[in-house]
C-alpha cells in the first residue's frame, strides 16, 4: 500500500513540476489586467483608445442628430457606452412687447416696433457652447420675417435672445405672431 501512495505522490509531484515549467509566473496578472482593460477600460491610458472623459464638447446640428464621429470610443469598452447628450438649460419666456412709434392724426398707429424675446440659462457646470434660436413672425398666417440669433454661453451663464420687428402702414395696426424655435443646443460626451 505504501508503494502505491509513493508512486501516486511522485506522479503528482512530476505533474505539478511540469505544469509550473509551462506556465509563466506573470501570466495570471497579465490575464487579469487584460480582462480589466477589456471590461472597464484603462483610466490611466491617454492615447484615446479608451473611454472619453465626461465634459468634452461635441457638435450638434439643426436636425437634432449627432454630427461627431461616434458615441463609443472603443468597441471593447464593454460595460460603458459613451454618447453625446444635450446639456441642461432653462428657458424663461417668451416675452412679446409692442410699442407704437408713430401715430397718424386719427390716433391710429402707423409705425410699430415689436420685441420678441426669451431668456436662456446654460445649466451645465462645465460646457461652454453655442445656442441658436430662430424667431419667426407671421401675420394672417403668412411668414413676414425670420431671424436667427446665436450666442456662445459659458457654464451657468444666462442671456436674453431678442428679436425686433418694425411694422409700418396697415400692418402696424395688427399684432403679428412671434414664434421661436431652438435650432442648436450644445452637447457633451457622457460615459
Amino acid at each position: 500500500m505504501r508503494v502505491i501512495w509513493l508512486i501516486l505522490g511522485i506522479i503528482l509531484f512530476l505533474f505539478i513540476f511540469n505544469l509550473a515549467l509551462f506556465i509563466d509566473k506573470d501570466e495570471p496578472l497579465k490575464s487579469i489586467s487584460s480582462f480589466i482593460n477589456q471590461t472597464i477600460g484603462n483610466p490611466f491610458n491617454d492615447n484615446g483608445s479608451d473611454l472619453k472623459k465626461e465634459g468634452s464638447t461635441a457638435d450638434y446640428d439643426s436636425s437634432g442628430t449627432d454630427s461627431s464621429s461616434g458615441g463609443s470610443s472603443d468597441s471593447s469598452a464593454g460595460l460603458y457606452q459613451c454618447s453625446n447628450k444635450q446639456i441642461s438649460y432653462s428657458l424663461t419666456g417668451p416675452s412679446e412687447e409692442e410699442t407704437c412709434l408713430e401715430e397718424d392724426g386719427l390716433g391710429e398707429c402707423i409705425k410699430k416696433q415689436m420685441n420678441c424675446s426669451l431668456e436662456i440659462k446654460n445649466l451645465d457646470y462645465e460646457i461652454f457652447g453655442e445656442f441658436i434660436f430662430d424667431f419667426t413672425y407671421s401675420l394672417d398666417g403668412e411668414e413676414i420675417n425670420h431671424e436667427s440669433i446665436s450666442k456662445n454661453l459659458g457654464p451657468r451663464e444666462s442671456y436674453i435672445f431678442s428679436s425686433i420687428l418694425i411694422l409700418e402702414g396697415l400692418e402696424a395696426n395688427k399684432s403679428p405672431l412671434c414664434l421661436h424655435n431652438i435650432n442648436k443646443i450644445p452637447k457633451k460626451t457622457v460615459c
